[in-house]
């Protein structure tokens, strides 16, 4: 067998990358869910003012 021109990573390195990546990977789907739920409570949130009927007001 001949030497490959570059150095392959370990397996521990190989398990530790894949599990930074999904670490990482989940907290950027949670962070993004939850900055989208606050962008959605906000944006619906002043909605909520304008629902009293104006024949209720007068």
């Amino acid at each position: 067998m001949s030497e490959t021109p570059f150095p392959l990573p370990t397996a521990e390195t190989v398990v530790k990358t894949a599990k930074t990546y999904a670490r990482d990977l989940a907290e950027r789907t949670l962070a993004t869910a939850v900055v989208a739920a606050g962008g959605v409570a906000v944006a619906a949130g002043p909605a909520d003012m304008f629902s009293a009927s104006l024949a209720k007001d007068v």
